[in-house]
């Protein structure tokens, strides 16, 4: 094997182990039920952009909204507690995962952008979407 092959197959380890940590990183964020930090290695702005037409960024700190895990429908309180931040935050971390992903999330609440989504849509929108960007559930297939 030459010194060329090598680099390749080292790289393409580190490029698994890192994912891996980016996984991991997100399954203890959930576990302790904060907002979950994606960082997959190919994520770019345009993508981002392109989604909910403006610049914005994912914060860092667990959100203050309410908590996700449950799955029963949100109540008036919960209602208010989700905000457009926490909607354009959502639909971000879902798009660094897979940009299709988010298209298809923000088609199901019949909207191109999250600008479109009116407020009354925000808390479902950002369970559902919440959901989506744990794994749970696939916004590109027949669920419904």
């Amino acid at each position: 094997m030459s010194l060329e092959e090598k680099l390749l197959v080292l790289t393409e380890q580190v490029t698994q182990l890192t994912d891996a940590v980016t996984v991991l990183k997100n399954v203890m964020l959930l576990a302790q039920n904060a907002a979950p930090v994606i960082e997959p290695p190919q994520a770019d702005a345009a993508t981002h952009e392109a989604i909910i037409n403006e610049k914005t960024e994912v914060p860092n700190e667990p959100e203050k909204s309410s908590p996700t895990t449950n799955d029963s429908p949100p109540s008036s309180n919960e209602s208010q507690a989700v905000t457009y931040d926490d909607v354009k935050a959502v639909t971000i971390a879902v798009s660094k995962i897979d940009k299709a992903k988010a298209v298809a999330g923000l088609a199901r609440f019949g909207a191109k952008n999250a600008k479109e989504l009116s407020p009354s849509q925000w808390p479902e929108y950002y369970s559902y979407m919440k959901r989506v960007a744990a794994g749970e559930i696939d916004p590109e297939s027949s669920h419904e």
